[in-house]
């Protein structure tokens, strides 16, 4: 596991994503563009006969560019939520709540809950919120395992990121080699995090222990989900913290590598005609 790969995960994803809703957007701008797929599908079907299928396929591009909207709208809208419900269940700053003032603990917001969370969350200047639960869960050494390991989604926009590469799975599910680097890339972004924490105190034994807290808590009160800092692969995590040479498997699915080559291909292949 290692930072090029998230980044190669990354861009080649946002890449492949871009280019087809890219395509998608001339279409819809100008449906007579002599060098957009969409276009050439069009005149194809046209060609053919097939009049519902010119239909279908605007209906197709329609859809495709709506539900990006839709997910981009409603984001944006908890988003506001979120930040709209830390202002009203807010604390304090974490340094006035526990009564310390070293640099860590700089700019952390505690809200009151019963749930023990730590998440990082916003896209321009990601802010890390924990819970007056998790405070009080955790000792002195495992509170601060997981804000470095906060603090490493900040510094890499993780936030941002996983939010686009999520968009993009959803509004191009057609696509599921998306599906596979998103959750592919959520994986590598935590072991990466779990990573800097460890770096950070020299341990592994920190943030092992704040895993294991949380997942026996989960346990507990069947209830609640886990909080955002323990809900991804957390088995698959703490096996790389007993042993640090595991590395992340790149295999990719093999029927499902196939189908989102075969729709790739088919789309720009137009070009060619």
């Amino acid at each position: 596991m290692n930072k090029k790969q998230s980044v190669v995960l990354f861009y080649a994803s946002i890449l492949v994503a871009i280019s087809l809703l890219v395509q998608m957007t001339v279409y819809l701008i100008d449906p007579h563009h002599h060098l957009n797929v969409f276009t050439l599908c069009y005149h194809a079907v046209e060609h053919i006969g097939w009049k519902w299928a010119q239909y279908v396929l605007y209906g197709f591009v329609v859809y495709t560019l709506l539900l990006v909207f839709w997910k981009l709208t409603r984001q944006f809208w908890l988003l506001y939520q979120f930040y709209h419900q830390i202002k009203v269940s807010k604390v304090s700053s974490l340094t006035r709540y526990i009564g310390k003032d070293e640099d860590i603990y700089q700019g952390v917001v505690v809200v009151n809950s019963t749930r023990p969370f730590a998440l990082t969350k916003g896209f321009v200047k990601p802010q890390i919120v924990v819970s007056t639960n998790l405070v009080n869960l955790l000792n002195e050494k495992e509170l601060e395992a997981v804000l470095y390991h906060e603090q490493f989604h900040g510094r890499n926009k993780d936030p941002l990121k996983i939010f686009l590469l999520s968009l993009c799975a959803s509004a191009l599910w057609y696509l599921p080699v998306l599906k596979w680097s998103n959750e592919r890339y959520k994986l590598i972004s935590e072991l990466l995090a779990d990573r800097a924490a460890i770096d950070s105190l020299d341990s592994t034994l920190p943030i092992g222990s704040a895993l294991l807290k949380l997942i026996k808590y989960q346990k507990q009160q069947t209830s609640y989900a886990y909080a955002p800092f323990a809900e991804t692969a957390v088995n698959y995590r703490i096996k790389c913290l007993v042993n640090p040479k595991m590395t992340v498997t790149w295999n990719i699915p093999k029927l499902m590598m196939v189908k989102s080559v075969a729709v790739f291909v088919l789309l720009w292949s137009v070009f060619a005609y």
